[in-house]
């Protein structure tokens, strides 16, 4: 499960950029979007970046491993130029900043344009060789530890167990609810075959910079994984509502002859395991409208 955004002072990352990374820095300007890290944009003489905060190292440590062994012209990830500590509490990460806007930011209708480029460089992505690992949530080496697939969708149902003994006053998680959809989730997961693709984890609008033409950034690698490639499809078609891309992605997918038997049940599988997660982190943080959102999306799917 992620961690909450952290709050950070303006000022306070001003002072610490001047200090510890270029002390022309100016135009720093706070970045709303991203769940668990906070980012601001600035400039100096040596070029255009940004700096992200977080409670954690580990997807700082993940996203310079991405761009250092999967970055490429078709699969665009910022470089990172420097890691550390921040107040004794925070780690921060400053990258190249990517061309362009964030796609969230972008009309309906640019972002309709930009579709087939969404869709190439997902493929790019998958199509990645990874070589010879194993399964799941890959850490700062690369490495992965699941020996199936299946091993690592059944990992949820563990971390859920024994949530009945959370306090009820510090979280909004209710237990019919989670047993209603976990219940359906271990239905489906017999459906999903034991394959190994590259998935980012989190391929949504907030983590996609583009020009108006062409994405030119991938960022926020943290939630990357090793297997089933339709689960980057799910965790789009989950939080972007507005466009069927499930329905986008398999005519895709039936025109180049792509296999995706058992599409729909593996779809709405990772779109349970997607909102599973959305649920316990919007208790855990007490959001609690994110909260009602995702809850009511996933009896929606069901």
């Amino acid at each position: 499960m992620s961690t909450p955004k952290p709050k950070i002072d303006h000022e306070l990352v001003l002072t610490f950029l001047k200090s510890n990374f270029a002390p022309d820095v100016q135009s720093l300007t706070a970045i709303k979007e991203g769940e668990t890290s906070q980012a601001f944009s600035f400039s100096s003489e040596s070029g255009e970046f940004v700096i992200r905060v977080h409670s954690t190292k580990h997807g700082s440590d993940k996203d310079r491993y991405a761009h250092n062994h999967f970055s490429s012209q078709r699969i665009p990830i910022p470089r990172t130029f420097q890691i550390g500590q921040l107040e004794d509490k925070f780690y921060y990460w400053i990258t190249e900043k990517a061309e362009g806007k964030i796609i969230a930011h972008f009309e309906k209708e640019e972002i309709r344009k930009l579709i087939p480029e969404l869709i190439g460089v997902l493929d790019s992505i998958h199509g990645f060789d990874i070589g010879d690992t194993q399964f799941g949530d890959w850490e700062v080496d690369g490495k992965a530890s699941e020996t199936s697939w299946k091993n690592y969708l059944l990992k949820l149902v563990k971390e859920f167990e024994g949530y009945e003994n959370k306090s009820p006053e510090s979280i909004l998680l209710e237990s019919e609810v989670v047993k209603k959809i976990l219940a359906r989730y271990k239905q489906l997961i017999d459906h999903c075959p034991n394959i190994r693709h590259l998935v980012h984890g989190d391929y949504g609008f907030n983590n996609l910079l583009s020009d108006g033409k062409r994405i030119t950034g991938v960022i926020d690698w943290e939630l990357s994984k090793y297997g089933d490639f339709l689960y980057d499809v799910a965790w789009l078609s989950f939080w972007e509502t507005t466009l069927d891309y499930g329905d986008i992605f398999l005519k895709h997918y039936q025109e180049r002859n792509i296999s995706v038997a058992n599409f729909h049940e593996r779809i709405l599988c990772y779109k349970l395991h997607v909102g599973l997660g959305a649920l316990s982190f919007f208790s855990d943080s007490e959001r609690e409208k994110s909260y009602k959102w995702a809850k009511e999306r996933l009896l929606g799917l069901l």
